[in-house]
């Protein structure tokens, strides 16, 4: 098939590169303009931009794509198909029904369990089970389009979000290459509302530790914001991320939850134990528990406050 991708992220860049090597043209990349970061405020492309520089192909940065002239570029391209991947920009009906075979989309979760901005995390510190890698025909709603294709992720006991999200990057670039490969044997399936839940933004605030909820719990979240924002505690005056712990749900403490039981600084939660095992000062890089705790002096006893 001849197609237009559309995509932003470093999600997007391994489907963009599995395209590229298949038997399917790609005519041109639609990614967001380069934008302002870091305190230089110079201009960084996106991940996309650069992948698709590397592989030489044509490039598209329109600031939206309700533009006249945006949509006029897109008619002339004359494609089968649109593959959208974390692209950042919405897809009315005149774009989605723009080609013949409208548009599909890679979706990191189940559907329809996990609808909208973050359906991985919200996999993650949910505590499921199972998830898996949706293709869908995209229509108008927010990801309600019809199944064209769905595999299991094997998801891990321990997963993070990011180990999640790069399994999910690999796993969706095989996918959407066998959805266009096979696309007129599929029978799209609709999805059914039943056990659907929102995918809420990741917001700052609910990094932070509440040492009266169960170690279950702080170990999901623990998982679920990693890579970002990461959980975070109040420590001597000092918000320190807690970007990898170990949890022990059935330790008995009978101690006050944000107490530091011992020299490893183990700490008590509403049920069960938090052990950190990697932390982060503010700016300072990412420690072991052993390197943190040679500069910090801990007493067991001492009692973590809860301060958002």
């Amino acid at each position: 098939m001849k197609l237009v991708f559309m995509g932003t992220s470093d999600f997007a860049v391994p489907a963009l590169k599995s395209l590229h090597e298949s038997k399917h043209k790609i005519l041109r990349v639609f990614t967001k303009p380069p934008s302002k970061a870091n305190r230089g405020q110079k201009l960084h492309k996106s991940a996309v931009h650069e992948a698709a520089e590397e592989l030489g192909l044509d490039i598209s940065c329109p600031t939206s794509l309700k533009k006249p002239e945006t949509i006029k570029e897109l008619e002339s391209l004359k494609a089968d198909i649109i593959v959208v991947v974390s692209y950042g920009h919405i897809l009315r009906k005149n774009v989605l029904e723009m080609y013949e075979n409208g548009c599909l989309n890679i979706h990191p979760s189940s559907l329809p369990r996990w609808r909208g901005a973050a359906p991985i995390e919200r996999t993650v510190l949910s505590g499921d089970r199972t998830t898996s890698l949706c293709i869908i025909k995209m229509d108008a709603g927010l990801d309600t389009g019809d199944i064209i294709l769905s595999k299991d992720a094997g998801l891990q006991k321990n997963e993070t979000s990011k180990s999640l999200s790069e399994k999910m990057a690999k796993l969706g670039a095989e996918c959407i290459v066998e959805a266009l490969d096979n696309f007129k044997d599929f029978t799209p399936q609709k999805q059914l509302e039943e056990g659907m839940k929102y995918a809420e933004k990741i917001s700052k605030d609910e990094g932070v530790i509440n040492w009266h909820d169960d170690a279950e719990k702080i170990d999901r979240m623990v998982r679920a914001f990693n890579p970002w924002p990461y959980c975070n505690f109040l420590f001597k005056g000092e918000r320190v991320k807690l970007i990898e712990a170990e949890s022990i749900l059935t330790q008995e403490h009978g101690s006050k939850p944000g107490t530091i039981l011992d020299n490893r600084m183990t700490i008590a939660c509403g049920k069960g134990t938090i052990s950190p095992l990697i932390l982060q000062k503010p700016g300072k890089k990412p420690v072991n528990i052993k390197d943190f705790l040679n500069g910090a002096k801990i007493k067991p006893g001492e009692v973590l406050k809860y301060d958002i």
